[in-house]
């Protein structure tokens, strides 16, 4: 079992007593982040009252949620609307990568991952391939969704290189419910979320955040919600969303469970000819050409050195098994292996 962290709170305390400090933030690895959600009898849309100090907002959620249903790489829309970090992430042609409506569009039908999950209990949406994983300007940080379906409840696991507990977790966590949603919604599911658990091999706070978490009183395990119904991604859309739109309370209490999900991992690979590049060789040579693998690693880390701007490099591998790997300020890092 990976280290398995229960509620948003708790996730900030162990960043913020453990982080080590690496590229401007403070980051812990290999982190299993556990949040149960509160119990509905309708489908909610859930989020954190507050980051620290910060509060929520939900117009710049339901704003988000809009820019995501235009399945577009322009970011004007977001970045007139609040998201001024988009204007960072634009590429040579004023693109991004991370509008998650774009990627899931481009990778699957939705009515195909309702039929999966009706038939198999279990649908993985792919965010991450090989050309979108080794971008410089902006690599996606969430690579796979996990739905599961149990009776009446629904579960999220997701598979995350990257997640900044200020910004980034809040909105993140609400789009992943989202995308539940809309899939189950296609399968005539009326079932509610009750667990999502993000496997996250980088989970940092910025250096320039700090300040959000000193002296703070707000219990951040304090949810709102917002109706499914009411958002976007149900196809609702009012100029003014938020204005209309009354935020559910509810209260997500630290789980009497533990936590059964496969989880992430992250091993170091300071040398492509060290003991443990070949292990991850192994690892993958049931259904993989090692060759293969090594050739790649190899060209990712080429890349790296002649290009030192290029602080992240990614790549998948395999038909029937998938794994992403990358490399980072000097270290390797692999995500865990799917089955297809």
């Amino acid at each position: 079992m990976n280290n398995v962290i229960t509620g948003y709170r708790q996730a900030i305390s162990h960043v913020l007593e453990s982080g080590r400090r690496f590229a401007n933030t403070l980051a812990c690895f290999n982190v299993d982040l556990l949040i149960d959600l509160p119990e509905s009898d309708e489908q909610i849309i859930w989020y954190p009252k507050y980051r620290g100090s910060k509060k929520t907002s939900l117009r710049y959620l339901l704003n988000e949620a809009q820019w995501y249903m235009m399945k577009t790489r322009d970011p004007e829309f977001i970045i007139e609307r609040g998201g001024k970090i988009w204007e960072t992430m634009k590429d040579e042609s004023g693109l991004i990568n991370s509008n998650y409506g774009y990627q899931i569009s481009a990778h699957h039908d939705i009515d195909e991952l309702a039929d999966e999950l009706i038939h198999n209990g279990r649908v993985d949406a792919w965010i991450v391939d090989a050309d979108n994983a080794k971008l410089k300007h902006d690599t996606v940080c969430n690579n796979v969704v996990r739905i599961h379906s149990n009776r009446d409840h629904l579960s999220i696991d997701v598979w995350t290189r990257s997640l900044d507990l200020t910004f980034g977790f809040a909105y993140d966590l609400a789009a992943v419910q989202a995308l539940a949603y809309m899939i189950a919604s296609r399968a005539g599911l009326t079932s509610t979320i009750s667990t999502v658990v993000f496997h996250v091999v980088n989970c940092h706070i910025y250096e320039c955040d700090l300040d959000c978490y000193t002296n703070v009183t707000n219990d951040a395990d304090i949810f709102n919600g917002v109706r499914f119904i009411d958002t976007p991604y149900a196809g609702c859309y009012v100029d003014d969303l938020a204005d209309l739109i009354t935020p559910v309370e509810g209260y997500a209490p630290v789980p009497l469970f533990e936590c059964d999900s496969t989880g992430g991992h992250i091993i170091e690979y300071p040398d492509i000819h060290s003991d443990k590049i070949m292990h991850l060789v192994m690892y993958l040579t049931d259904e993989i050409n090692g060759d293969a693998v090594l050739s790649e690693i190899s060209r990712l880390l080429t890349e790296y050195y002649t290009e030192p701007d290029t602080r992240k490099a990614m790549s998948v591998f395999g038909d029937q098994r998938k794994i992403v790997v990358w490399y980072q300020s000097g270290v390797w890092y692999h995500s865990p292996v799917f089955v297809s």
